[in-house]
């Protein structure tokens, strides 16, 4: 299986996990939109954490000028995660908890499908 593939496969399962969940927690929270919202987002900035990370090491496989530019890119990409997480929460628009959810769900599905792929 190639990397691609490896890719798609945890995006259809994080989707598979997390729509279900952000349907269950709309029923749970009486109709509230903030919960299954922050669940989303956070699942969303998981996949594409996971897409710049996929792009970056691609980007660096037999390239010796581009080390600078994936720490560059890091760089750039941590600081928008960190400013993302600062407007969450000091602006209170999402549930910081369940932003984290979402996050952790994609997270441990990464870890999940790498450990299958590195035993195939």
């Amino acid at each position: 299986m190639d990397t691609e593939n490896l890719l798609r496969r945890i995006e259809k399962r994080s989707v598979i996990i997390l729509f279900p969940v952000m349907v269950i927690t709309y029923i749970i929270a009486g109709g509230n939109v903030i919960f299954p919202l922050s669940i989303m987002i956070g699942g969303l900035i998981g996949l594409g954490n996971l897409r710049l990370i996929s792009i970056t090491v691609s980007g660096v496989i037999g390239h010796q000028k581009a080390k600078k530019v994936v720490v560059f890119l890091s760089i750039i990409k941590l600081s928008f995660l960190i400013l993302i997480l600062y407007a969450i929460l000091k602006m209170q628009l999402l549930n910081i908890l369940a932003f984290l959810f979402g996050f952790m769900v994609v997270t441990v599905i990464m870890i999940i499908e790498g450990i299958i792929y590195s035993r195939s």
